[in-house]
């Protein structure tokens, strides 16, 4: 296992994008009302896909990297 980090982002950004072109994802609605399954936490501020690849949804890197070293346990992805 390693971490993905950086390398994710373009492959994400196509995905975002191919399905806002196909009408299945508004870049202008928050990212919150978008959701099927799962919420975000409530501290988290509203922000929408466009924000978040335009880099103005102002959410924090956090502390990942030292909560979950590479050798340790992680979260799955719906937690």
């Amino acid at each position: 296992m390693f971490r993905v980090e950086s390398i994710s982002k373009p492959v994400t950004a196509w995905g975002i994008l191919k399905l806002a072109e196909e009408g299945l994802l508004d870049l202008d609605e928050p990212v919150a009302d978008q959701l099927r399954s799962g919420s975000l936490p409530p501290e988290v501020p509203p922000f929408t896909p466009h924000q978040l690849l335009s880099h103005t949804a102002g959410l924090g890197l956090g502390d990942y990297g030292a909560r979950y070293p590479p050798e340790g346990a992680r979260p799955t992805l719906r937690e």
